[in-house]
């Protein structure tokens, strides 16, 4: 789930967002463009996100998989505005989250239903699907999802971003192998034993070859490594928990950190860590705080390593 870069005067940073997306490339993971929270989706015009789209499969597509990922709408129409951007520009899936009701509202199961029957009836795309209780404070109905996944065969994959397991395991066998299953990075190892495909995380940004190990350690039997790898990050989450500006979100994909830990690494495409109003960019102290607690676990030995495995 890409960072969104940003110019001192908060413009979208072309440059700096294709040495970004060829970094990610590189590593070997696949993108999700403009994400709601870790790419501040929200805070993106129409224009730029056309432009996102178009330079995301411009530097990714045939090199790795290359997904929309939508921000919320308040209805279906506000999400297709958007997933028309993404399908002109030729991602390979558009991803499509739950409807945000707004004002502590909570959709009933016939009024979600009611939101995804109007998008996927007009959207002749393959489409990917999110379960994300953070983000939109509810749960799909598992039997919503398997009506769904009947009825519209553009469905190619869902994404579960919390726990329990249970949940994954009763939707998986609920809906069957004709879906993919992706979870977020720290449930990886429980999803491929239940025969999920992968996962997606703003971890990537930062340490793309550490996300990358833990599934590839993993279908190649080497169970000790691979609990390595989740254990460092796990430590990661730890540290970055403590850090006094990332409280309102789980670290996956708070754009705070991961853009404040582009810039200690100093890595391409951090663009100085800018974040767009109502966020503030991260001071000076914030940077020097953040850059103290990933070196007391050592992040970048930690990336280097996992970036030897091939």
């Amino acid at each position: 789930m890409s960072v969104t870069p940003f110019t001192s005067t908060l413009a979208f940073d072309e440059d700096e967002y294709r040495k970004h997306l060829k970094r990610l490339v590189d590593s070997g993971v696949g993108v999700y463009f403009a994400s709601p929270g870790s790419g501040e989706g929200h805070s993106l015009s129409n224009d730029e996100l056309r432009q996102i789209y178009r330079i995301g499969v411009e530097t990714c597509k045939g090199k790795v998989p290359t997904c929309a990922n939508i921000p919320e709408g308040r209805n279906a129409q506000q999400l297709l505005e958007k997933a028309r951007l993404a399908m002109d520009a030729g991602v390979d899936v558009v991803q499509i989250y739950t409807v945000d009701p707004g004002h502590g509202m909570r959709p009933t199961e016939a009024e979600q239903e009611a939101f995804y029957r109007e998008v996927l009836h007009e959207i002749d795309y393959a489409v990917g699907l999110s379960v994300n209780l953070l983000a939109g404070g509810y749960v799909t109905p598992i039997n919503l999802l398997k009506r769904l996944c009947y009825d519209y065969p553009q469905i190619v994959f869902i994404n579960v971003l919390q726990p329990p397991t249970s949940y994954l395991a009763e939707l998986m066998d609920a809906i069957g192998p004709r879906i993919a299953f992706y979870s977020a990075a720290e449930m990886l190892a429980e999803c491929l034993t239940l025969g999920g495909k992968g996962c997606l995380t703003g971890h990537a940004n930062v340490v793309p070859f550490l996300v990358r190990s833990i599934g590839r350690h993993y279908v190649a039997g080497r169970m000790e490594k691979c609990s390595q790898s989740l254990m460092q990050l796990f430590r990661l989450n730890k540290a970055v928990a403590q850090f006094g500006l990332d409280t309102s979100a789980p670290p996956q994909w708070s754009a705070r950190w991961l853009k404040s830990a582009m810039k200690v690494l100093d890595v391409p495409g951090h663009s100085e860590g800018r974040m767009r109003p109502p966020y503030l960019s991260p001071s000076r102290e914030d940077i020097e705080l953040l850059g103290s607690m990933l070196r007391s676990i050592d992040v970048a030995a930690m990336e280097g390593r996992a970036r030897e495995l091939r």
